[in-house]
């Protein structure tokens, strides 16, 4: 990625559920920020919430983001999922450009070539008058250790632990800073 002179005119944009937010995705967070001046963060919705895999709604999901990114210019909106991949991407172009309409550069950070939103944001990047810079963020040998034991660091398997009430394992998916907010939103199974 190259450095353009003026980071003003240029923006980090990710893309995920983080539901519930993990070391991983925190990670990702923070790299961009340290990266870039102008921040912002779709935290993705289902348009109906599935309970199992969505447990926490925007606001919640929101609300313990804040808890750590309180002191970063962090951007944070809503994109809800679209029955089209178009409808959808236009909505989060419209808002990027809508909230720094001197950008003229996006560096979107992602995980994997899988990735959902990578591959839409791709397919329709020429609705982009931008130049987009891709940002990926390998987590392919990424685990979380506990007694001598790796685990994938995932949201599937953080709240499997979590809804097991199995804090000693759960708290070391994600920062100390918000496991205890995180954790009063899960019910045992």
């Amino acid at each position: 990625m190259k450095n353009i002179e003026n980071k003003n005119e240029v923006i980090w944009l990710y893309i995920g559920r983080l539901n519930p937010a993990h070391k991983g995705h925190l990670e990702v967070i923070k790299k961009a920020i340290s990266e870039n001046v102008n921040n912002i963060l779709f935290l993705w919705s289902p348009l109906e919430r599935e309970p199992e895999k969505n447990p926490l709604d925007f606001e919640q999901r929101k609300n313990i983001l804040r808890k750590i990114f309180k002191e970063e210019n962090l951007k944070i909106f809503e994109i809800v999922d679209d029955q089209s991949n178009l409808a959808w991407i236009l909505k989060i172009y419209r808002k990027i450009f809508m909230t720094f309409p001197d950008a003229k550069e996006l560096n979107f950070y992602y995980g994997s070539d899988e990735d959902s939103a990578f591959n839409v944001l791709k397919e329709y990047e020429e609705f982009f008058a931008h130049k987009i810079n891709y940002v990926k963020i390998d987590r392919e040998e990424t685990f979380v250790e506990y007694n001598w034991q790796k685990m994938e660091l995932s949201a599937t398997n953080f709240r499997k632990y979590l809804r097991n009430w199995q804090d000693e394992i759960a708290k070391n998916f994600t920062d100390e800073r918000i496991f205890n907010e995180i954790k009063k939103y899960f019910k045992p199974n």
